[in-house]
């Protein structure tokens, strides 16, 4: 996958991002598509599907992270958010919607042991305080099979 300019901005700031993260972490909501996953899977949302606009009350909470995006991605983004795996959580393989937006994860919180994304045949571990770039409408999968919580930034944003 291209290196992206972004990643530098959003890797060097990760513990502010991570910080923000903190004070909402009692806010997630399940995802709502239950059918792709067996527990555990929640998220706060800053910016909606598709267009990307911003749910306000959320992004007051989170104005760091929520400027970041913004100013990140000159040619837009769609949805942004939190995204948690719960110990043992499985995703199932899927694709995302069709469109012209790649996903990027910014780990905050990865834990030691089997916890990785699996794009294809690549099997991709998160780092805490990196970002991966992938195609979301490639099938992939997820898993957290440690007894600690996964917690990514997740950005869809529109490639170029």
């Amino acid at each position: 996958m291209k290196d992206y300019e972004f990643i530098k901005t959003f890797e060097s700031s990760w513990q502010k991002v991570y910080e923000e993260y903190l004070n909402v972490k009692n806010k997630f909501v399940d995802w709502p598509e239950k059918n792709l996953y067996n527990q555990g899977w929640e998220v706060f949302g800053l910016f909606n599907w598709p267009d990307g606009s911003p749910i306000k009350e959320h992004t007051a909470l989170c104005p760091v992270t929520s400027e970041l995006v913004q100013s990140a991605f000159p040619k837009g983004h769609g949805t942004a958010g939190f995204s948690r795996l719960k110990p043992n959580t499985i995703l199932k393989p899927h694709t995302g919607y069709m469109g012209n937006f790649l996903r990027a994860h910014l780990a905050l919180e990865v834990p030691d042991g089997d916890c990785a994304l699996k794009v294809q045949n690549t099997v991709m571990p998160w780092q805490t305080g990196k970002m991966i770039v992938f195609d979301d409408r490639l099938e992939h999968s997820a898993w957290n099979k440690t007894n600690q919580e996964r917690v990514v930034l997740l950005v869809d944003f529109i490639q170029y």
